[in-house]
């Protein structure tokens, strides 16, 4: 009916409205960065002035596959690091422990079925030669594996990175996490940035590059090192907190924010990520 496909075509903007508000809201939260979750919404009946990006579509769908790919290499290297601590944990009091109830009897009566109900070899995986052990009572065919090293972080080093796509082009850019080493105390922080996009173009344009000639996650470590070497305490949460004239905590960074307060943090990260100017 005509009525239906009226409310269909006022409703449906707002629904891929609401579809990008939840998006970008789902990703402010830290388990949202911590998965590298991707907010994309795109709706080709929408315009706005605003809504143009100067990154090519390629460009974008590389960068994305990139972060996918550090995503997955970090969700998998902290999987091995996990497995690898309770394999430490486990001695051999906990093999002997875990076996002291189990006999011979409990399992000939199950190959026994096996070979009633036809099953040929019953029990055939058993190898004999598996069995035999050497002089220290273990088994020859185990063999103990080392847990792979750690890899060592940078002092100051990003450690998650999600990329915001949505139709506006100004609400585009990277939320990240930057972990810095602290000696005294000796301890990690952790600390979040939200770069937009619109602060990397005008990055990149000092030197007459594109956005996506700079790394973020070199952008935010040069970010916190230059918090780190002008004054802001990053080990201390409260640093600041009483004084009204910082706009910005030691937990969380955006960089618009930044630029507006220090006046040559964009020239410092254009020569920083990009090298110096070209003299005439």
């Amino acid at each position: 009916p005509s009525s239906t496909l009226k409310m269909a075509m006022v409703s449906g903007p707002a629904m891929i409205m609401s579809a990008a508000a939840a998006a970008a809201a789902h990703i402010c939260r830290p388990a949202g960065l911590a998965a590298g979750i991707f907010a994309h919404v795109s709706a080709k009946s929408m315009t706005s002035p605003h809504a143009c990006t100067s990154m090519p579509p390629a460009t974008i769908a590389a960068r994305r596959r990139r972060l996918l790919v550090q995503m997955a290499e970090r969700q998998a290297e902290e999987e091995l690091r996990s497995l690898a601590a309770e394999l430490d944990d486990v001695t051999e009091e906990d093999f002997d422990g875990a076996s002291a109830g189990w006999s011979d009897d409990s399992f000939s009566g199950v190959w026994a079925g096996n070979a009633a109900a036809g099953v040929d070899d019953a029990g055939s995986s058993w190898n004999s030669d598996l069995a035999e052990t050497s002089e220290g009572g273990q088994q020859e065919w185990i063999s103990r594996v080392a847990a792979p090293k750690r890899k060592a972080l940078k002092r100051i080093e990003t450690t998650a990175v999600g990329m915001v796509d949505v139709h506006f082009a100004r609400r585009n850019g990277f939320h990240a996490e930057v972990t810095v080493q602290h000696k005294k105390p000796k301890a990690a922080t952790v600390h979040r940035l939200w770069v937009s996009s619109n602060v990397m173009q005008e990055i990149a344009a000092l030197r007459g590059k594109k956005e996506h000639e700079i790394e973020i996650e070199r952008v935010c470590e040069e970010i916190v090192e230059y918090l780190d070497e002008n004054g802001v305490d990053l080990a201390d949460p409260d640093w600041a907190m009483e004084d009204d004239s910082v706009p910005f905590s030691s937990d969380f960074f955006a960089a618009r924010t930044l630029l507006n307060y220090y006046a040559d943090l964009k020239q410092h990260l254009a020569e920083k990520l990009l090298g110096p100017a070209k003299s005439e």
